[in-house]
């Protein structure tokens, strides 16, 4: 079994609130957001901060980062509200102006209703912006929420304007069970009817846990050890659907495999709703250099099969039909990456014990 500490794992924590704005069975994960309305608008977007905002905040000499990316922002279509979410390993220090953290708790706050709906074309009015933050360690909500609060007011007063003043939310485990907690100081989130604690999923050893990796790498290139096996199993899983999938034309014998369209895509099932170029690319690189390993092994051991890298994939050339049959075979040969056992089982244990 693979241990994975919500604390230490901000991809984990976007992953579980991201399938709780997708439909579902509460048996699996309680779709809790989605319940109330909200969807996916965007996953990491960039919100570039307007020249008023930054020249008051460099007048003042206030730190912050002028085009922050939140992990994901669920819209209420139908109540017109957003809710901006940004998960992290641990407290932002606001003691320290200097730090990337402190800085981009700024730049959130400064992001009022209104630039918000102007980034996504939506009239300001009817829209309000909410910041979520998510991290673990109880200990630090108390300071948090109090500093956090402070910040927002000084920043309104500076601003003559009304800004975020974002609850908090944590994950916590009670008799093998995963909660999400909420502390709503401003009573931000009253059109939800939220409770304080909301049930997430059952946490028994013979839950299937891979799905959950709606997102398997994190978007810093840096993610656990089960999210990047998951990762590569389901590109091989992907890559091997694509050839089950292929038909050989006798005045066609090239056939374009597109990485993001015929691959990723598949992957990564929310992959058209993330907005971040960087971090798509980081993934597309990824993806090629383990294709790139999978199709080498395949022309070295078939004869009649050659390919040709492009920008967007791959150029396969394919002799005649019985060359997809062999390709098709020698895949099933193919090791890349070793299972790891952990996935062979479905089992996962996530570490809450340090609450």
């Amino acid at each position: 079994m693979i241990d994975i500490s919500l604390e230490q794992n901000p991809l984990m924590q976007l992953n579980l609130l991201l399938w709780m704005s997708l439909k579902g069975r509460e048996s699996w994960i309680n779709p809790y957001f989605n319940k109330k309305g909200y969807e996916i608008l965007v996953i990491e977007p960039e919100m570039p901060l307007p020249p008023r905002q930054v020249n008051v905040l460099n007048q003042n000499n206030i730190q912050f980062i002028d085009n922050p990316k939140p992990e994901v922002i669920f819209i209420n279509k139908e109540k017109k509200n957003f809710l901006i979410i940004e998960c992290k390993n641990q407290c932002f220090n606001l003691e320290d102006n200097n730090t990337r953290s402190t800085k981009q708790a700024t730049s959130f706050l400064v992001y009022n209703a209104d630039l918000i709906s102007e980034s996504f074309g939506i009239e300001a009015e009817n829209f309000y912006g909410l910041l979520n933050y998510n991290f673990v360690k109880s200990d630090y909500l108390s300071e948090f929420t109090e500093t956090i609060i402070k910040l927002s007011r000084d920043l309104g007063s500076l601003f003559n304007l009304k800004t975020n003043l974002p609850s908090t939310s944590y994950f916590s485990e009670e008799a093998n069970n995963l909660f999400l907690n909420f502390i709503d100081p401003d009573n931000s989130l009253s059109d939800m009817n939220l409770k304080n604690q909301v049930k997430i999923m059952n946490l028994e050893q013979d839950t299937i846990i891979a799905p959950l990796y709606l997102i398997p790498l994190d978007s810093s290139g840096e993610t656990d050890k089960y999210g990047e096996i998951v990762f590569y199993k389901r590109l091989k899983n992907s890559f091997a659907v694509f050839l089950g999938q292929l038909n050989y034309s006798d005045n066609n014998g090239e056939i374009i495999l597109d990485i993001e369209t015929d691959i990723i895509e598949n992957v990564i099932k929310i992959w058209n709703t993330w907005s971040n170029a960087e971090t798509k690319r980081f993934i597309r690189n990824k993806a090629r250099i383990y294709l790139n390993k999978i199709i080498s092994t395949l022309a070295q051991n078939i004869e009649d099969f050659s390919y040709e890298s492009i920008n967007d994939g791959y150029s396969l050339n394919i002799e005649d039909k019985s060359t997809i049959t062999e390709l098709r075979k020698e895949f099933l040969k193919v090791e890349i990456k070793r299972e790891d056992e952990a996935i062979k089982k479905h089992q996962l244990s996530l570490n809450l014990n340090d609450q």
